[in-house]
């Protein structure tokens, strides 16, 4: 069964890594799944990773995945207003378990993905380095 999915990345390189932030991502990965393989149909930059200050990154790129034709997106960390958009275009939503060090990279992540080692978010997931003191 063929799917298309979406996942944030450090850079455009060979061998990008998962951003830890959905709407910071600099990147973004498109990656159609077929079966057992994938393929990256391509990496392209972020537009509104920068954009503002504070929160509401996530909320922007998700209209753009949105017209991309993503069925799914594959995340680390993820704020309340991208979660929700997501959620209400009936894209789903898995994460990575957390790791202490380091980050995946996307083969790993894809991999993981593929073999439904992946739970689906049911809100949004802020990791600990992310969360804000107010």
């Amino acid at each position: 069964m063929r799917t298309v999915i979406a996942v944030p990345v450090t850079d455009p390189g060979q061998n990008p890594y998962v951003f830890p932030h959905f709407g910071r991502a600099p990147f973004f990965a498109i990656v159609e799944i077929d079966g057992n393989s994938f393929r990256v149909l391509k990496i392209f930059k972020n537009e509104y990773a920068t954009y503002g200050h504070g929160q509401g990154h996530g909320r922007l790129i998700v209209e753009e995945l949105a017209i991309q034709g993503i069925e799914a997106v594959v995340v680390a960390g993820i704020g309340s207003g991208a979660f929700h958009r997501l959620k209400g275009l009936g894209i789903k939503i898995y994460v990575l378990p957390r790791r202490e060090k380091g980050l995946y990279s996307l083969e790993e992540a894809i991999k993981m993905f593929i073999e439904n080692r992946l739970g689906e978010a049911l809100e949004p997931v802020e990791h600990e380095e992310h969360k804000h003191d107010h």
